[in-house]
């Protein structure tokens, strides 16, 4: 079983997600949204990752671990 995740994703790409799909005839499992600033912000400041759900980054990382665990659980 295939599993595509999406990496850096926004709105902003010259690719869909749905051409995506289409062309590697694997549905996505999960995007992981981009956020350039994020890597600068605990580099300056030494913030642990998980501490930050506020951030919608964070969010989509946990939520990637729980599918993963859940799938492999099923």
């Amino acid at each position: 079983i295939t599993h595509l995740v999406v990496n850096r994703s926004d709105s902003f790409s010259a690719i869909s997600l749905k051409h995506i799909e289409q062309f590697l005839k694997v549905p996505i499992f999960k995007t992981i949204p981009e956020d350039l600033t994020l890597g600068i912000m605990f580099e300056q400041k030494g913030t642990i990752l998980s501490d930050r759900t506020d951030l919608s980054l964070i969010r989509s990382m946990g939520d990637l671990a729980r599918k993963i665990l859940n799938f492999k659980n099923s």
